[in-house]
């Protein structure tokens, strides 16, 4: 009788020293949760500003080539106008 006893009393101070667990448990989850929905959130911040980044490089690109191609453009102008006033000018 008196080894139930002490088998009964250690079952329940078992049982009291592990009555947190569950809770613990359950506040590493939801920390767990938290630190990842901030990680995440902060994760789509960073890509929404790379993608702004991207965009804004494309832009400029794209600003770029058309500047060149307008000088490209007005350089034969220039001298195609100069042939031609050369033209005229020789023929004076």
């Amino acid at each position: 009788m008196e080894k139930v006893k002490l088998v009964i009393h250690e079952k329940n101070e078992y049982l009291e020293e592990n009555k947190s667990v569950p809770n613990t448990l359950l506040e590493k989850y939801e920390k767990a949760q938290e630190e990842h929905r901030t990680a995440k959130e902060s994760h789509e911040q960073e890509m929404k500003t790379a993608s702004i980044l991207i965009k804004h490089a494309e832009l400029k690109i794209l600003h770029s080539e058309s500047v060149t191609k307008k000088d490209i453009k007005m350089k034969r102008l220039t001298a195609l106008l100069e042939d031609f006033t050369g033209n005229i000018g020789a023929k004076c």
